[in-house]
């Protein structure tokens, strides 16, 4: 775990690029997956959402944000980006998935040089995790990405609310590791200037505690790498090794 802050010169190489996109604005949630938004031309139109967090701080009517279009689905479009007083979040978790699969592949994360992808959606117990890697040493890594996209200040932190689903992965991945396997949990903290990941303690607290206790009691690796979204140059990465700081 990287828990030191410290900032040097980062090479932003390009992930995805967007070229079907335009902006919309934010009128209001609808439910989990709907988002009822504004073109600019004063009607008002439904748009899909993947992003299973609150995102209250973010869904604030007025708020530019922007979508793709949507051709197989039922709404005018996907959101996929909304703006915050620091630049852009990027709240799409299938394209956050995607992008770190770009940046495996391109070799855009150091530490997870000589890592092959063998599967995606292992299972670990009752869960279903997002990928099976053999390392470079030929043993097993199974590697679960989170969505990091609540802003404090200049912390990225998950989670916004209570998340059962979250804190079992959790405890599975800290037994898996403490039997001797090899697991990592990888924060994706897709926002715009933030210098660290920590969990939301006012989110779910026992996230927290069990983050801390996975550190004091098992191997399990916990690290955190951030995505820079623009509209105009895509999906590119951060800092692929953005410190870490439970306590």
């Amino acid at each position: 775990m990287n828990n030191a802050i410290v900032k040097s010169p980062l090479i932003h190489k390009s992930l995805i690029d967007f070229h079907d996109w335009f902006y919309v604005f934010i009128e209001k949630r609808i439910n989990r997956f709907v988002v009822q938004v504004n073109f600019g031309d004063g009607k008002s139109r439904q748009v899909a959402t993947n992003n299973p967090g609150r995102l209250s701080e973010l869904m604030v009517a007025g708020r530019k944000a922007v979508c793709i279009s949507n051709p197989q689905g039922k709404t005018a479009g996907k959101l996929i980006a909304i703006q915050d007083d620091f630049g852009w979040a990027f709240i799409d978790t299938f394209f956050q998935m995607r992008a770190f699969e770009m940046a495996v592949q391109k070799k855009c994360i150091p530490w997870l040089e000589g890592y092959t992808l063998l599967k995606r959606n292992p299972r670990l117990g009752e869960s279903v995790l997002d990928y099976w890697f053999l390392d470079s040493c030929g043993e097993t890594v199974l590697l679960e990405l989170k969505s990091a996209v609540y802003r404090q200040g200049r912390y990225a932190t998950y989670p916004d609310c209570p998340s059962t689903r979250g804190q079992r992965h959790i405890k599975e991945l800290t037994k898996y590791a403490q039997n001797g396997g090899k697991g990592l949990i990888l924060f994706i903290a897709s926002l715009a200037e933030v210098d660290a990941f920590r969990p939301a303690v006012d989110g779910d607290p026992e996230v927290g505690r069990l983050l801390r206790l996975a550190v004091d009691t098992s191997p399990l690796e916990i690290r955190a790498l951030s995505l820079l979204y623009d509209p105009e140059s895509g999906l590119k990465m951060g800092n692929h090794d953005l410190p870490v700081i439970i306590q």
